[in-house]
């Protein structure tokens, strides 16, 4: 995480990082957070377990993308 904060800090983007803890679903608490604070851009890893994974995202990712009021950015962790 540090190494992305500081490339994306090097082109002038403000980064903030959060860890969100829930009893929640993880997606529905990465999208209301993302609501409530107004966030652009969502930038999530994806680990891809599943054996067709090149074409395919995770189950949390997956939601997030579809679900989410904002641009999200899907990384392949």
């Amino acid at each position: 995480m540090k190494k992305a904060d500081e490339l994306l800090s090097s082109h002038g983007l403000k980064v903030k990082e959060k860890e969100i803890v829930t009893s929640s679903s993880v997606p529905d608490a990465i999208i209301d957070y993302a609501e409530k604070k107004s966030i652009d851009l969502i930038i999530i890893g994806s680990l891809g377990l599943s054996a067709s994974s090149k074409f395919k995202l995770g189950s949390v990712s997956s939601t997030v993308v579809r679900y989410a009021h904002c641009s999200v950015y899907v990384v392949k962790a």
